[in-house]
């Protein structure tokens, strides 16, 4: 480059002298030193510049990794210092552990001298979500409050650390009280009775009405899950992690989705999203009728065969793979209302799934006749169900489905009393799974190998 450079002085000189060889040697020797000299600043500048952009480059990070990112506001929330966190944790003692996610360890914590207990959750450093992730969620919940959404407390940014502070939610993740048993079969967590499903469904459908409506803009949680649905100390369900969320097209513009990568957690993950690319609140209603089935059935999200769980809802026999710790808990026509909205949840055409409203008014019926169908008090028995033939419902054999009209049973204290329970008629319905007969409980599994 410097003798390109010298060259080119020298022979720009030349032409302008007039004749090359008019020049003396001496005259030469000038000019190729002037030349290569031009070319060793040129050189050096050039120098200079790389290398005092990249230490401001390493100042940058230098400073990111040892103080507080000035584009984070202590406005939005409280801000810790790492000293604060190691005093709340122990110095992140592993006792204190209380879950782990793809974002990292949750810890629990004590604050204000150990009188507010907290969630931790520490930043892995090899974890796939970060700053970005980090930064999402404290813009998000700080901007958001609702009863059916966890608070955050504040966060910590200092020495290359990112640290979120949540309220403290003593009964875990809903995923722990459905997937209750360990390898060694054993029971860690209290299984929930089928009132409490319904709350805990209805409040995290609540939750995620007030993301979809009840904000100035709309807001995509996209990563809808039962390990994101949190419990407080009175089962009360929590909407939680917000590092994946989008906020959503503005209804003024005409579009109707957020063109972006492809994030959620497997099993959840809306196919037409998946396929597209175009992210709409109807992901979230998908992901929430996964859950749904998933606490109906207390089977994980990627075990559940969705194109057969369809099928038995539409043949009338998703009794088949109800939970058997809910025998007897269900009324009939709760369990044909909850099916009907889980699957509308699930449709591939995002046009034809419910609204997150819809939802919320679905599930407060549902509740609305289990409750009734427990607290009658007139002590009948009674119990009426009607069989319809479907054309359009049955199955490939022409299976009949099974329609319930009304539903009132005695009530006791722990469940609906079934034990009295008869039916209007001698029908019998028969089908490849199971007989029900005059006297059976629709929500009873009769042959425990469906599932």
């Amino acid at each position: 480059m410097i003798i390109c450079v010298g060259f080119e002085c020298y022979r720009c000189i030349a032409e302008w002298v007039g004749d090359l060889e008019a020049l003396k040697p001496q005259s030469v020797r000038l000019i190729i030193i002037a030349s290569v000299i031009t070319g060793l600043l040129l050189v050096s500048v050039i120098i200079l510049a790389l290398f005092r952009s990249r230490l401001q480059y390493n100042k940058k990070l230098f400073i990111s990794a040892n103080t507080s990112r000035p584009y984070l506001s202590t406005d939005l929330c409280q801000r810790f210092s790492l000293t604060q966190i190691r005093v709340a944790t122990r110095d992140f003692d592993q006792n204190l552990i209380i879950g782990r996610g793809g974002f990292g360890k949750v810890y629990k914590g004590c604050i204000d001298g150990g009188a507010t207990h907290v969630a931790v959750k520490r930043l892995n450093p090899t974890s796939k979500q970060g700053e970005q992730e980090f930064l999402t969620e404290i813009e998000m919940l700080s901007k958001l409050r609702h009863k059916h959404l966890v608070s955050l407390i504040g966060y910590c940014d200092e020495k290359g650390e990112m640290i979120l502070i949540y309220e403290y939610m003593p009964r875990g993740t809903l995923r722990d009280h459905l997937h209750y048993r360990d390898t060694k079969g054993t029971n860690n967590n209290q299984v929930l009775s089928w009132n409490q499903r319904l709350m805990i469904c209805l409040g995290s459908a609540r939750g995620l009405e007030y993301l979809h409506g009840g904000t100035q803009q709309l807001i995509i949680h996209r990563d809808v899950k039962s390990t994101n649905i949190l419990l407080d100390d009175k089962w009360t369900a929590k909407v939680s992690d917000f590092g994946l969320s989008k906020v959503g097209p503005a209804s003024d513009t005409g579009v109707g989705h957020v063109s972006t990568i492809v994030k959620g957690s497997f099993g959840y993950l809306d196919p037409e999203y998946y396929q597209r690319g175009q992210l709409t609140e109807k992901s979230d209603v998908y992901s929430f009728g996964v859950m749904l089935f998933e606490v109906l059935c207390a089977r994980p999200a990627v075990e559940l065969n969705l194109p057969y769980v369809r099928a038995c809802y539409t043949k009338g026999i998703l009794y088949t793979l109800v939970d058997p710790t809910l025998t007897g808990q269900i009324t009939p026509e709760c369990l044909s209302k909850f099916g009907e909205i889980a699957e509308l949840c699930i449709r591939a055409n995002r046009d034809e799934r419910p609204s997150m409203r819809d939802v919320v008014w679905s599930l407060e019926f549902m509740l609305t006749l289990q409750q009734t169908a427990e607290n009658t008090s007139d002590g009948s028995p009674m119990v009426e169900l009607i069989i319809s033939s479907n054309a359009t419902g049955g199955g490939e054999n022409g299976d009949s489905r099974i329609s319930f009209r009304e539903y009132v049973c005695e009530s006791r204290a722990v469940g609906v009393n079934t034990q009295g329970s008869t039916v209007a008629g001698n029908t019998a319905v028969t089908n490849s799974h199971m007989e029900v007969k005059s006297g059976s409980v629709f929500s009873e599994i009769f042959d425990l190998r469906a599932r």
